[in-house]
């Protein structure tokens, strides 16, 4: 459910407990789309989900000023741009094509935000250093040397360590397989994104980097049902996702950037 109003000012749990309402939210407007299409109940749902971001943002926004986060009216500016992308697209009522032009916006813009300008300020709320932990450790042989490349993997390496800290101060399984449920959905994002720019580069073995990136899904939706049927120690979750990431990452993505350079 969306928390309406901050518990803690101070703490980033209220932001990360929204992230996976919208989720669940984005999810909700593309299964209106594809159940309604172009009419009054997709409307409305698409109505009802600007309204609840307008206010998350408006949380978050307050939540950032008082942490002291100092690109915090930069952060306000991307929200405003992506808020009124979205009512553009409302106003006059949507049509076919305003439709799909809506819920492609969701899809892309919410989570590109999400995944990497949001990752930007966690460090205002974790006080943990994994350089020893059971988090993902950023080195530079990691770097694709493709930016919008590297700052997905950073995020996603981020949000690995969030989850090991969160699981180290004792949350319980059903946040967990939210969490993981919300990686899966960034995942899905980025290697969407990844092997679009992979084709654009004209990368040659592309089919078996694809399907490198569907048995990773395949291995992340594993490792949500082993915590949902009590198969795994949640303190192992971690080291199970940081060589999830890391290998493939140099394994796959880096050999196959520098060969285009």
């Amino acid at each position: 459910m969306f928390q309406t109003k901050p518990s803690n000012l101070t703490d980033g749990k209220f932001i990360d407990t929204n992230h996976v309402f919208f989720v669940k939210s984005v999810e909700g407007v593309t299964k209106a789309w594809e159940r309604f299409g172009a009419s009054r109940s997709f409307q409305a749902t698409c109505e009802h989900f600007l309204d609840n971001l307008r206010r998350h943002f408006a949380y978050e926004e307050d939540v950032l000023q008082t942490a002291g986060y100092g690109a915090v009216k930069s952060h306000a500016r991307d929200h405003a741009q992506l808020l009124a992308s979205l009512e553009a697209l409302l106003q006059g009522g949507l049509n076919a094509t305003r439709g799909a032009r809506f819920v492609e916006t969701v899809q892309e813009k919410i989570f590109e935000h999400e995944l990497v300008s949001d990752q930007d300020y966690w460090s205002l709320f974790e006080n943990r250093d994994f350089t020893q932990g059971r988090g993902v450790q950023w080195a530079g042989y990691m770097e694709t040397g493709v930016a919008s490349i590297d700052a997905h993997h950073k995020s996603l390496a981020q949000y690995i360590n969030r989850l090991a800290a969160r699981i180290d101060e004792g949350t319980q399984s059903d946040l967990v397989l939210s969490e993981l449920e919300q990686l899966y959905v960034y995942s899905v994002h980025h290697f969407d994104e990844e092997e679009d720019e992979l084709q654009r580069i004209s990368e040659s073995p592309f089919e078996r980097h694809k399907t490198a990136h569907k048995k990773l899904l395949q291995r992340l939706q594993a490792t949500k049902s082993d915590v949902e049927q009590g198969d795994i120690d949640l303190r192992a979750v971690p080291n199970r996702l940081g060589p999830w990431l890391t290998k493939h990452i140099t394994g796959f993505d880096v050999a196959a950037f520098h060969s285009h350079e």
